[in-house]
C-alpha cells in the first residue's frame, strides 16, 4: 500500500485581542489522540498542540506550546516488514524563537485517549494567570487514564516586553 507524501500544516492564530487593551495569558484545548499508520513511504507523523505567543506583531518572540505527537516508521526487508509507532506528550518552552527545547513529558498517551492541554503565563502553578509572570506553565491531563501533570518552566525572563 502506498500513500502520497504530504507536508500539511493547519491551525488558527488569533492576532487581535477581543477587547482593546486585553491580552491573552491562557490557551487550552482538548482532543482525542489519533491513530497513525506507517506506509511504504517510510515515515508518517502528526501533532496536535496549543500554543501561546509567537506573534512578532505583538512583540512576543517565543511560542510556548504543548501537545501530543504521533509518529510511525515503516521498515521492510526481503522477508519481513515492521511498523514502529510512538505516541507521546510534549512541551516546548523556548527562550528565543529559534531555540527548540522540546521535552517529552512522562505522561503516557495512546491512540483514542482524550487529552486536555492548557498553557498559561503566571508566577507558579497554583497562581492565577498573569502576563507579568516569570513562568510558562503547562497542564496536561489524560482524561482517559485520569493521569495529569502540571509543569512550570522558567525561561529566565518575564512574558511582558
Amino acid at each position: 500500500m502506498s500513500s502520497p507524501e504530504t507536508c500539511a500544516y493547519s491551525g488558527y492564530t488569533l492576532l487581535l485581542p477581543p477587547i482593546t487593551g486585553i491580552n491573552y495569558d491562557t490557551v487550552e484545548s482538548s482532543w482525542y489522540v489519533p491513530s497513525i499508520v506507517g506506509y511504504e513511504t517510510g515515515r508518517s507523523a502528526s501533532a496536535f498542540w496549543v500554543g501561546l505567543g509567537g506573534s512578532h506583531d505583538w512583540g512576543y518572540d517565543v511560542l510556548w506550546q504543548a501537545g501530543t505527537d504521533q509518529d510511525s516508521v515503516y521498515f521492510r526487508g526481503e522477508l519481513w516488514e515492521y511498523i514502529f509507532t510512538s505516541y507521546y506528550a510534549w512541551t516546548d518552552f523556548p527562550t528565543t524563537l529559534n531555540e527548540v527545547p522540546l521535552q517529552q513529558l512522562g505522561l503516557q498517551v495512546n491512540p483514542g485517549d482524550e487529552v486536555f492541554v492548557a498553557v498559561w503565563i503566571g508566577n507558579g502553578p497554583n497562581q492565577a494567570p498573569s502576563l507579568t509572570g516569570a513562568f510558562g506553565i503547562v497542564e496536561f491531563d489524560n482524561l482517559t487514564t485520569n493521569e495529569y501533570m502540571i509543569a512550570p518552566q522558567n525561561p529566565g525572563r518575564t512574558w511582558t516586553n
